[in-house]
């Protein structure tokens, strides 16, 4: 008896042991079974228990079983750490209250049978009080905000969701619950919304661009979570994978490395069947697509879901033969953006989007830059404002052309944006995207977006939002309205003395020009 009690001691100070024999979870179809750590499951205990880590952002698919295993450890380390304060922090008080009592009531009354007269555990609310016999209580708290100080586990729930809906509340989740947890630890999961904006996506991203080698016990890891890594995500039916699908997963291959097997592609068939746009949200297959998700009066969602699903981004190659052109969304140097692209036939090869490599790369830089690796490179399209007069005394357009930028011409100024944006959607059937050139821009073209707004007329009207993701999407657009205006049919070029600039001009765009008083300006704005 001596010898099964020392036993049972010495196994009770292995929390890897413990986890995976003490436990129950209660199934989502109500049943209680014993917890057998899946593969992730158990990679996260022991990267906690045996690992040293405490920090995590775990950005999921759903259904992973996160909740759980974190869960059991905070049953865990309620039960075996005396002492400690331990918050679960999630969207919704109710939604707190229900993983303390399917998920940590559940672990610890198993604890407690199978260990009869060693813990005192009293059940609140959204509080639970654990003491084993000798030793000082834990509590556990549950809620929508925690702080405070002292925390030795924090679990986070659904802070993306929160980042998007509330951001005040993420704010202050990140700056009360986060240091209140400052020596314990912090598991923070969650499907993404939002996008690339918001607090969970800045504490991601700040945490990969720390390398893992130099990673301290105050950095966060980033574990993420995609749908075909749980085994549960295949379907063995009879239905047939359809030329969208194969194409989609082709792009996966061909950019991310990553393969699937016929079961598995056929149950993503059938869960993007269900959930459509938000796919990403629900289902991301990289960490890249988990913020690529639509937004609130997101403008290219449907056409960029449709365009991917039909093979429209794959491998593009430059085609040196023919001639290449720009569209340019002119702003601040980083903001200043570029689209390359060629006509094939009928169709639009959108080839790249630029940037510029860095805050500081002048314009003749980043003009030989681009005309070295495009040099069939005919004409570029900026927006009207180009043709404006700047604080150096010089036009935009001007200092592109002084920098050697060939073709410049100045689209009309559109009376609407929404007259060039319905264009763009009634047209994007015509454009194939090289998968690499334009990667950084897909999730920005995702969250280009309007929010309903009243004029001073109580005019109701959709207003398109002014940020980053505009700065990406409107070369896009001003390739649209480039066609509209017949300037993408290749003619005769000739050289405007007066302006300075090579035209190549449709009838709709002299007409316009015209009727805008457009020449007069430009001569004296723009004369050399």
């Amino acid at each position: 008896l001596v010898m099964e009690v020392s036993e049972i001691a010495k196994l009770l100070k292995d929390p890897m042991w413990r986890i995976s024999h003490l436990y129950e979870i209660k199934l989502t179809d109500g049943n209680i079974i014993p917890y057998k750590p899946r593969k992730f499951q158990e990679e996260l205990h022991r990267a906690c228990y045996c690992e040293g880590k405490r920090r995590f952002l775990i950005p999921k698919s759903r259904r992973q079983g996160c909740s759980t295993a974190i869960g059991v450890m905070m049953a865990d380390m309620a039960a075996f750490e005396e002492g400690w304060k331990l918050a679960l922090v999630d969207r919704t008080l109710g939604d707190a209250k229900e993983k303390l009592t399917d998920i940590v009531k559940v672990a610890l009354d198993s604890l407690k049978r199978k260990l009869p007269g060693l813990f005192e555990i009293s059940y609140f609310q959204s509080r639970i009080i654990v003491k084993m016999t000798g030793r000082r209580a834990s509590e556990i708290v549950g809620g929508k905000y925690f702080r405070g100080s002292g925390l030795g586990f924090a679990h986070i729930s659904e802070l993306g969701t929160i980042a998007t809906s509330e951001p005040k509340r993420a704010a202050e989740i990140v700056n009360g619950t986060f240091p209140a947890a400052k020596d314990g630890f912090i598991f923070v999961e969650t499907t993404v919304r939002g996008g690339k904006r918001g607090v969970f996506y800045e504490n991601v991203m700040n945490a990969l661009s720390v390398p893992e080698e130099e990673r301290g016990d105050k950095d966060f890891h980033v574990v993420f979570l995609p749908w075909w890594s749980d085994e549960n995500n295949k379907s063995k039916g009879g239905e047939a994978i359809n030329a969208a699908t194969e194409s989609y997963f082709e792009t996966l291959r061909s950019k991310s490395g990553i393969v699937v097997t016929e079961e598995q592609k056929r149950w993503w068939q059938q869960a993007k069947r269900q959930h459509g746009v938000s796919m990403n949200e629900e289902y991301p297959s990289t960490l890249e697509e988990a913020f690529e998700v639509p937004m609130e009066g997101a403008i290219l969602e449907a056409v960029l879901d449709k365009a991917v699903q039909e093979g429209a981004f794959r491998k593009l190659a430059y085609d040196a033969t023919k001639p290449c052109y720009c569209t340019w969304d002119l702003g601040a140097p980083l903001n200043t953006i570029n689209l390359v692209f060629q006509l094939d036939g009928p169709f639009i090869n959108v080839l790249e989007l630029d940037s510029g490599l860095h805050a500081s790369e002048r314009v003749a830089e980043r003009v030989t830059r681009l005309k070295s690796k495009y040099p069939t490179l005919q004409a570029n399209f900026l927006p009207h404002d180009g043709g404006y007069m700047t604080d150096t005394g010089m036009t935009q357009a001007q200092m592109w052309q002084e920098a050697g930028l060939p073709g410049i011409q100045l689209l009309p100024k559109s009376k609407d944006k929404w007259i060039g944006i319905n264009y763009l959607l009634g047209m994007f059937d015509l454009f194939r995207f090289d998968v690499e050139g334009t990667g950084r821009a897909y999730s920005y073209w995702l969250s280009y977006r309007c929010k309903p707004e009243v004029s001073e007329g109580g005019i109701f009207k959709n207003e398109i939002v002014h940020d980053n993701a505009s700065h990406w999407a409107d070369p896009l657009r001003y390739v649209a309205e480039a066609k509209m205006n017949n300037l993408l049919v290749q003619g005769p070029t000739t050289q405007d003395y007066k302006a300075g600039i090579t035209c190549t001009f449709g009838k709709y765009h002299r007409e316009r020009n015209i009727g805008h008083n457009w020449r007069g300006r430009f001569e004296r704005t723009f004369r050399i």
